[in-house]
């Protein structure tokens, strides 16, 4: 482990501010989904397996994403994936 410090400027007040909403509008739309299920099975006939599998497969992937973008947003410092990673 080497002995260097980097320094980083604070981030700004607006920069915080988009990424808390950006983070909290992935959170709303991650549990307005688990809220749709019920809708799924009673009007579109969806079975039960089909609508967990839905939710399976949109968890995972939230899971996937979230840390492949932000991994690949830290080694290319490309702050531009930030949001993206957050979510």
């Amino acid at each position: 482990m080497s002995g260097a410090v980097v320094s980083r400027r604070p981030a700004s007040r607006v920069t915080l501010l988009a990424l808390t909403l950006w983070h909290g509008c992935a959170d709303l739309c991650s549990g307005a989904l688990f809220a749709l299920l019920p809708f799924l099975v009673v009007e579109r006939n969806y079975s039960y397996a089909a609508a967990g599998v839905f939710a399976l497969t949109t968890s995972l992937a939230h899971a996937v994403f979230q840390h492949l973008i932000g991994a690949l947003g830290a080694a290319a410092r490309l702050t531009g994936c930030c949001p993206p990673g957050s979510s």
